[in-house]
């Protein structure tokens, strides 16, 4: 099993994981860039 599928089995979207980790970014004030890369 893959990450992605292990998240999208207990519930979580790709879309809320996304927004999650951009939302991480920001709580650290990382560029917007780092979103991707922390995804």
């Amino acid at each position: 099993m893959d990450f992605s599928s292990e998240i999208e089995k207990r519930g979580v979207s790709r879309r809320d994981f996304v927004k999650f980790c951009t939302a991480m970014a920001a709580a650290l004030a990382l560029p917007s860039t780092f979103a991707s890369k922390i995804a």
